[in-house]
C-alpha cells in the first residue's frame, strides 16, 4: 500500500478552501445597470417571487445553474430579474444537483438575497448534514426568520423532497460536459429517495474522460 502524502493532501484542502472562501465572499453591493450580466447555464428553474435584493424589491427568480467552462464550470445557484440581469454563486467543486436544487428551494422561502453570500448560505443548507464549521451559514438565514423554528420547518421539508426533474438535470450538464458529483446521486438512491442510473452515470463519465486522453 502507498503511503499517503500528507503535504498533498493539506495543499488540496488549503485550495478546496480558499475556492469556498472566495465564492462565499463574493457579493453585489448594489444592483444597477452597470453591472454585468454572466452567462449561466441554466440547469433547473425555482418559481418567480418578490423578494428585497440588496435593499430593492425585484421580482426574480431562483436557479439551479452552471458557468460555461465544462471541467472548469462552476455549479450552484443564481437569480434572474425580470430584466434579464442575473447573479450566481457555485463551486468547482463539488458540483451536488440535489444539494444545489434544495438550495434554490430554500431560496423561494426567503424574503430577502443578500449578493451572492445568500445563496452560498443556501447552498450550504441544502445539505443532509451541516457540520458546525457550516453552521454560521445556517445561522444568517435564520436571522430572516421570526425564531428558529419557522426557518428549520421550512429547511426541514425541503431536505424530505426530491427534484422531480433530476434526470433533466443530469441530461444537461452532460450535453454541457459538466461532470457531476455521482456520490451524491448514489447516496440518494440508495436511500429510495432517487430513481438514477448511477451505472450509466459511471459509464459516461470513463468515456468522457477517455476521450480526453485520446484528443
Amino acid at each position: 500500500m502507498r503511503p499517503i502524502d500528507t503535504r498533498s493532501a493539506s495543499v488540496l484542502s488549503l485550495i478546496i478552501s480558499l475556492v469556498h472562501l472566495i465564492n462565499y465572499t463574493g457579493s453585489l453591493s448594489r444592483r444597477d445597470k452597470t453591472q454585468k450580466e454572466h452567462r449561466m447555464i441554466e440547469i433547473c428553474k425555482g418559481q418567480k417571487s418578490l423578494k428585497v435584493v440588496n435593499g430593492k424589491s425585484f421580482r426574480v427568480t431562483p436557479l439551479v445553474c452552471a458557468t460555461e467552462g465544462n471541467s472548469f464550470a462552476q455549479v450552484g445557484l443564481g437569480i434572474v430579474f425580470e430584466d434579464g440581469m442575473n447573479f450566481m454563486w457555485g463551486l468547482t467543486v463539488p458540483r451536488c444537483l440535489v444539494q444545489c436544487w434544495r438550495g434554490m428551494k430554500i431560496i423561494e422561502g426567503l424574503p430577502r438575497i443578500e449578493g451572492r453570500r445568500t445563496l452560498a448560505n443556501c447552498w450550504y443548507a441544502g445539505a443532509r448534514d451541516v457540520s458546525h464549521l457550516r453552521q454560521p451559514h445556517i445561522d444568517e438565514l435564520v436571522e430572516q426568520f421570526t425564531n428558529r423554528q419557522e426557518f428549520d420547518k421550512l429547511r426541514v421539508g425541503i431536505l424530505n423532497e426530491m427534484p422531480q426533474k433530476i434526470n433533466e438535470m443530469i441530461n444537461i450538464c452532460q450535453s454541457k460536459n459538466i461532470t457531476i458529483d455521482i456520490n451524491e446521486l448514489r447516496a440518494e438512491a440508495q436511500l429510495g429517495n432517487l430513481r438514477v442510473d448511477i451505472n450509466g452515470l459511471l459509464l459516461f463519465e470513463r468515456r468522457k474522460q477517455q476521450r480526453r486522453k485520446t484528443a
